[in-house]
């Protein structure tokens, strides 16, 4: 039973030293700061520290890298999520997007982080300072809706 046990354990640590070399790319772009949400609408310190803190690790091209995530499969998971993050919203490309495209992207920040699918559980599990309590909720929607008055108007139709 021991001598399994060993064998096991061995090759689980050569299987975990073997996934290693299939490494995810993790960059961030370059950063034009003409583009950069806070060039194109301005914002409160509060609204700022609340982007900063719980967007733009998976929304922008100024992502933190973690320690984990150099270590698969933690790395996968991790340049998965900032990859589809960014392709979602990108807080460093905002002044590429089109009026129209910033306008339903404002309303779905609002939408997302009251309905508490953003920031993504998984993040707020190893950030535990990413997650918005309901005066952030309240700050990040008010200003979305002074940004973007469309969302408010659109928003209470449906309702």
């Amino acid at each position: 039973m021991r001598k399994i046990l060993k064998v096991s354990l061995l090759i689980l640590v050569l299987l975990f030293i073997g996934i290693q070399v299939n490494r995810p790319v993790r960059s961030n772009p370059p950063v034009d700061r003409v583009k950069e949400i806070s060039a194109v609408h301005p914002m409160t310190p509060v609204v700022s520290a609340i982007l900063q803190g719980s967007c733009n690790d998976c929304h922008s091209n100024q992502t933190v890298w973690p320690w984990y995530s150099n270590v698969a499969p933690a790395s996968w998971l991790v340049a998965s999520d900032v990859n589809n993050g960014r392709d979602a919203l990108n807080f460093s490309a905002w002044g590429a997007y089109s009026s129209e495209k910033r306008q339903e992207l404002m309303g779905k920040m609002c939408e997302q982080v009251k309905d508490r699918e953003m920031p993504l559980s998984q993040y707020i599990l190893l950030h535990p300072g990413a997650r918005l309590n309901a005066s952030g909720v309240q700050a990040l929607c008010s200003w979305t809706q002074r940004t973007a008055p469309e969302n408010k108007e659109a928003g209470e139709e449906g309702d």
